[in-house]
């Protein structure tokens, strides 16, 4: 029975992300933010990156940058690359959150296991410029040469 109704529920949050996504493409935001906020809290990893993109964005809401890294968080901790490289970056910048170069380095190295792009751009750019590690134009050059 708990089986069933998790998948009912992770069932549910997909299609709010879906409907999200639809309200989302006629540029009605508020609709797109409602639906994107329930299928978040029903744990959809989607939902919770673009809701954060949402309050990053001030797209339906006004701009929160502590609830897009509480959204950014959560996404980040399933596993979605996408979601590591912004909050990496929230980490990097100090957005909403201290500084934290070690947090930005790890983050965008799970993501850059995935092989998405701009993990291995900002990896390449921590080695080019020796930000957290030691500069290695080798490394640096190893990393931006996925890009190609």
């Amino acid at each position: 029975m708990v089986i069933e109704n998790r998948g009912k529920l992770q069932h549910e949050a997909e299609e709010l992300s879906i409907l999200g996504d639809k309200f989302y493409a006629r540029n009605d935001f508020s609709a797109a933010v409602s639906c994107y906020q329930k299928a978040a809290e029903l744990g959809d990893k989607l939902a919770q990156y673009n809701l954060a993109l949402m309050y990053e964005e001030g797209k339906g809401v006004e701009v929160n940058h502590a609830k897009a890294v509480y959204w950014y968080k959560k996404a980040a901790d399933s596993g979605l690359p996408e979601a590591q490289i912004n909050l990496a970056l929230c980490y990097y910048w100090g957005t909403e959150v201290e500084k934290d170069f070690k947090a930005a380095y790890e983050l965008l190295t799970f993501a850059g296991k995935s092989g998405h792009p701009n993990a291995q751009y900002w990896l390449g750019k921590f080695y080019y410029s020796g930000v957290y590690v030691s500069i290695s134009d080798e490394k640096a050059v190893e990393y931006l040469k996925k890009l190609l």
